[in-house]
């Protein structure tokens, strides 16, 4: 509902292996492109499971295996190459995409919550990888709003929240 003279595309994937590619208009203004991940991705991301318990950590994980599925990647870089506006809808590819494709562009972090503090609960900081994880989707979520021009955040405690973490202006 952006306008009848806004295109906008969504690029997504698949966090289990086994489905196709996937591109068609959801509305004749906007395309939806999804990509599977490699199978490469798929296994990087099942042993990284077993080094967290269990865990299913193949977004948080994005930033540093996400080279493992080149087609995925190259959908996404094609996607912001051609966008005037940018939205991060969670912060894990942010960290895949160079700075210099985000130059005079609108870019947005469109939050779901604060990655950094729900993971926190989540993960057991006991266990070595799953403390660096923490550490690494930090890293991801701050990558994504220190670059944003307007950062959305669902509520007033995670705007707050945001503020604290990472000193971003709550304006």
């Amino acid at each position: 509902a952006l306008g009848d003279d806004i295109e906008a595309r969504y690029v997504g994937s698949y966090d289990w292996p086994g489905d196709c590619s996937r591109r068609h208009f959801a509305s004749p203004t906007l395309e939806e492109i999804t990509v599977p991940l490699s199978p490469a991705h798929h296994a990087a991301a099942a042993e990284a499971a077993a080094q967290a318990g269990g865990k299913v950590v193949i977004d948080l994980l994005f930033g540093r295996q996400g080279h493992l599925s080149p087609e995925y990647l190259a959908e996404a870089v094609r996607a912001v190459t051609w966008a005037d506006v940018v939205v991060f809808s969670h912060p894990w590819v942010a960290p895949l995409i160079e700075d210099d494709l985000l130059v005079g562009k609108t870019v947005v972090y469109d939050s779901h919550n604060v990655e950094r503090s729900l993971r926190a609960q989540l993960l057991d900081l006991d266990n070595p990888f799953e403390r660096d994880l923490l550490a690494r989707v930090e890293a991801a979520e701050r990558r994504a709003g220190d670059r944003a021009d307007l950062i959305l955040a669902c509520s007033d405690e995670d705007a707050g929240e945001f503020v604290r973490l990472y000193a971003w202006p709550r304006s």
